[in-house]
């Protein structure tokens, strides 16, 4: 089970703090979060071990969702 989130996953500052993390901590206990499943970051974190999670800060059930069993969020807001 994740027990980190964070956001902006494929964006650079969020890349950053996916890499710096994934350092000391296990990929498969990090949760990433997307807007687009297909994306090509989204591929690359899935093979990765990184457990993806799909939202938009616009979708309220999404979000709610992609939360579930998260411990500690990293928030890392898009400029969009």
């Amino acid at each position: 089970m994740s027990t980190f989130l964070i956001t902006g996953a494929t964006g650079g500052l969020g890349s950053s703090v996916i890499k710096a993390l994934s350092k000391d901590i296990n990929p498969n206990e990090i949760a990433v979060l997307v807007r687009d499943a297909q994306s090509e970051k989204a591929h690359e974190y899935k093979a990765q071990g990184f457990d993806l999670r799909i939202a938009d800060y616009n979708d309220a059930d999404a979000l709610t969702k992609a939360f579930q069993g998260i411990e500690i969020l990293y928030f890392v807001s898009a400029n969009d």
